[in-house]
């Protein structure tokens, strides 16, 4: 969790940072991952600091931790953990269910516009523990 942690200081969000770590069942094998534009999209202060889904602004730009983390990982996470920073969303609980995830730790929880209880219904049919660290 500490390097999730580590990992999370690299996002330019001025309001919130997000970490992410997945490991391989020997934890010799990591992936990691932080918030941030998708890569060729240029980072503009005024668009971090701008809100709505019919814009360019924070909510159309960013990638979640856990989504970077996972797409920069090209091997099989079948049964591997992941270490995040804050409780998953909606979207990447899906995409960690998809991915075949077996246990997800987080240290802190989300808004409730996030949608936590969803988030966590999804990864319970997904057989995909997850635990607050």
């Amino acid at each position: 969790m500490a390097m999730a942690h580590t990992i999370a200081m690299r996002s330019r969000d001025p309001a919130t940072k997000v970490g992410c770590v997945i490991a391989s069942p020997d934890h010799k094998r990591i992936c990691i991952g932080y918030n941030g534009f998708a890569a060729g999209i240029e980072n503009r202060q005024d668009w971090w600091e701008t809100r709505g889904n019919d814009v360019l602004s924070k909510d159309t730009l960013v990638r979640h931790a856990e989504e970077n983390c996972l797409a920069n990982c090209y091997e099989n996470t079948e049964g591997w953990d992941l270490y995040v920073t804050h409780h998953p969303c909606v979207r990447c609980a899906s995409l960690i269910v998809h991915k075949k995830i077996r246990t997800v730790f987080y240290r802190h929880d989300v808004k409730q516009r996030y949608n936590p209880e969803l988030s966590r219904e999804i990864l319970r049919r997904g057989q995909v523990a997850l635990i607050r660290f």
